[in-house]
């Protein structure tokens, strides 16, 4: 897949790097309150 860079973004696929960032926005009740309702979740693996 690719998507055309703009000057001012800049896509690429999210990593195992992104992972602790990603985690820490999770726990933000004020940013996952538009994604799931404000809950947070754990880094437990689910299966």
């Amino acid at each position: 897949m690719h998507v055309e860079c703009s000057e001012r973004l800049h896509y690429q696929f999210i990593t195992r790097d992104d992972a602790n960032f990603l985690f820490e926005i999770d726990q933000d009740v004020a940013v996952m309150r538009y994604i799931n309702g404000g809950s947070p979740t754990s880094m437990k693996k689910n299966s």
